[in-house]
């Protein structure tokens, strides 16, 4: 990864990096549950091909992910981020505006969209991948350690290592895991005015059931909407990820 830009100040930055071909419309990309700005490779893959097609591409970390400041992941730090990285963009000069997420950061351009008109009203079209639409429960003992969960339930933070550069920790507030199991799907819909893209998997119970929300989401969502299911894909979407790729950016480049 090349140098990132530092948004903000010293302790409280965001660390962002720009893939730009000149354009005058921009993608920001979301990534997803405690990871960072690159997805794990897949961002990459998929700025190339927005970039083949016309679009700049914004990735960044989330406070408390990857090369940004430390901080406890709420929904609240989180959505404050992505607005802060909208201002930024809008600043760098941008026109059109889209976002793109996964997993949690599809639930974060949702969310974001519907909550922040004012805010918002300049993004032309969403793109969200393991599309969290509607509540989710997961058994978090499944995922974490007996101290780990010893840690939640005592201080009602979660401590995650070996994620971030330089030994530094992820922390994860309960407020956020709780937040899962309680998303209202018709609020968090009705509340998007751009058309939006919603595509899921099948190749593992949790795309599985992230698509069965979708299934109902699509309905709530705006005219030009679409859903699109892979049936072999797991959450990551590794193997189907050139067809991934193909389907966003055909989508977004029918809004320029």
């Amino acid at each position: 990864m090349k140098e990132p830009i530092l948004l903000g100040s010293p302790g409280d930055e965001i660390a962002l990096e720009i893939d730009s071909v000149g354009a005058v419309s921009a993608v920001v990309c979301c990534h997803g549950f405690c990871s960072e700005r690159t997805s794990g490779g897949r961002f990459l893959q998929l700025s190339e091909t927005l970039g083949s097609r016309g679009f700049d591409v914004i990735r960044f970390d989330f406070r408390g992910c990857g090369d940004s400041a430390d901080a406890v992941l709420t929904e609240a730090s989180l959505l404050d981020d992505l607005l802060r990285v909208l201002r930024f963009a809008r600043e760098h000069g941008y026109r059109r505006l889209y976002l793109h997420g996964h997993s949690l950061g599809s639930y974060l351009c949702m969310a974001v969209c519907s909550r922040y008109p004012e805010e918002t009203n300049d993004v032309a079209a969403l793109a969200l991948t393991g599309c969290m639409t509607g509540p989710m429960h997961y058994d978090w003992s499944l995922y974490y350690s007996a101290d780990q969960m010893r840690e939640l339930a005592e201080t009602r933070v979660l401590t995650l290592t070996g994620l971030r550069p330089n030994d530094r920790t992820t922390q994860v507030s309960a407020t956020l895991l709780d937040r899962f199991d309680t998303v209202d799907q018709a609020e968090l819909c009705n509340g998007i005015v751009c058309p939006t893209l919603l595509i899921n998997g099948g190749g593992d119970e949790e795309e599985r059931r992230l698509a069965a929300n979708s299934v109902r989401a699509i309905s709530l969502l705006p005219a030009g909407s679409r859903l699109l299911v892979l049936s072999e894909a797991p959450h990551n979407f590794r193997a189907q990820y050139p067809e991934v790729t193909r389907a966003v950016a055909g989508f977004l480049q029918r809004t320029l």
